[in-house]
């Protein structure tokens, strides 16, 4: 309801998690939109809710099953597919088929829409071309695919095939993992449902562990968790800090490659020396010219080329005359031909 809207948008604000690391999956009728439900007005509602999420900039996904025999438990009122040979074998075509279900959340959703959650997506190899032809369907549309089989794929052409591939929806982190399967983190998801208390505290530190980058936990996957916002900024205090500006290593980076060819490793080694001392002289000037121009040499292990005007420029001022090595000081060349 609008309400759990409100309390993710409220959870991902306090979180300071920033808004496009959050995937939305819209699910109006979990898939089955081709019998009139949901009605035009509700269309309406859906069409301004996908355009509220994208324009804060949330990743907008809309629910597609792909199982072709659907069961509902009286009990719980819960959907599950009837067996595993049914996951991915729903008909492509038809006025009620897949592609019927994808047109209708694209003419209906248009571009907040940015991809496809394909659930009982299966990847055990049996099934391998249904589901390539609905992830091409969505590529060639420039729309993601997400996959979900539940466990850890067995069908590594629709692995790479898939944006992202849900490797374990469980009540509980299941095994083998992606580091285990060799799998890149980069594509994989874990959800977990069923969740009480405080485990999903230990579940993310497992699904971080075993090499999922994409994780979700939740008590049901019909209202928001009670403890959404706290899994949000866990999951923002999982990301490395932002990398701090280092002064410019001059000598570090320059000497080794002003004294090559300088008479084996004793000459070298004396050249280096001498070199160091130079820089010494130049460190504040080789500082401020980083840190005015914002080179990636200052943010960076990366320091900017011998072969660059600026640095060609410093070295040739305060370089000149200075004795370094032979090959160096003895040759009146240019600074150029020292690159």
């Amino acid at each position: 309801g609008d309400s759990c809207w409100g309390t993710l948008q409220n959870a991902v604000a306090s979180s300071g998690l920033p808004e496009d690391r959050v995937t939305v999956i819209l699910n109006p009728n979990s898939g089955n939109i081709t019998y009139g439900t949901p009605s035009s007005d509700q269309w309406i509602q859906w069409r301004e809710l996908a355009a509220n999420l994208s324009s804060a900039g949330y990743r907008v996904l809309a629910y597609v099953n792909l199982c072709s025999d659907i069961q509902t438990d009286p009990t719980t009122g819960g959907t599950s597919c009837a067996s595993n040979a049914a996951q991915g074998d729903k008909p492509f075509l038809g006025v009620h088929g897949v592609k019927a279900e994808m047109d209708k959340y694209i003419d209906e959703l248009n571009s907040s829409l940015v991809g496809f959650f394909l659930d009982d997506a299966s990847h055990s190899g049996n099934l391998t071309d249904a589901i390539l032809i609905v992830t091409r369907y969505a590529n060639n549309r420039t729309l993601e695919t997400v996959h979900n089989p539940g466990v850890i794929t067995k069908d590594l052409e629709l692995f790479e095939a898939a944006n992202v591939t849900v490797m374990s929806e469980f009540t509980q982190p299941r095994d083998p993992s992606p580091y285990q399967s060799g799998l890149s983190p980069e594509k994989s998801a874990m959800l977990v449902n069923g969740v009480v208390d405080g485990s999903w505290r230990g579940y993310l530190e497992d699904a971080r562990m075993k090499g999922y980058k994409f994780f979700y936990a939740t008590e049901n996957f019909t209202s928001c968790p009670p403890f959404l916002a706290d899994l949000l900024q866990a999951i923002r205090e999982t990301e490395p800090p932002p990398p701090t500006p280092q002064p410019c290593k001059g000598s570090s980076y320059y000497c080794p490659r002003l004294c090559m060819g300088s008479g084996g490793r004793r000459g070298m080694h004396r050249c280096q020396q001498r070199c160091v001392k130079f820089f010494d002289r130049v460190r504040a000037l080789l500082e401020r010219h980083c840190s005015a121009l914002r080179r990636a040499d200052c943010a960076s292990e990366q320091l900017v080329g011998l072969e660059d005007p600026d640095v060609q420029g410093l070295l040739q001022r305060y370089y000149f005359g200075q004795s370094l090595g032979p090959g160096l000081a003895e040759t009146p060349s240019p600074v150029a031909t020292l690159a």
